[in-house]
């Protein structure tokens, strides 16, 4: 599928990043106090994950990703 200009203007710069493997991450393009949003690295959509009771923790599919482990990238 082809994207126009106006889609490719709309993709957020991270805050903060976090690689796994050569060429291949999670990006965290916002945090407020209840919900992080955030991108694999290869990707252009957006997901959502709410984070844990303790605030310091959310999930990625089926693991837990710790916010102390993520780098803050501006």
């Amino acid at each position: 599928m082809k994207r126009g200009r106006n889609e490719e203007a709309m993709v957020r710069r991270p805050i903060a990043g976090q690689g796994l493997s050569s060429g291949f991450g999670i990006e965290i393009l916002q945090i407020d106090d209840e919900r992080v949003v955030w991108r694999w690295s290869y990707e252009k959509e957006e997901r959502t994950s709410k984070l844990d009771e303790t605030k310091e923790a959310f999930r990625t599919g089926r693991v837990w990703r710790r916010l102390a482990d993520f780098e803050r990238v501006r």
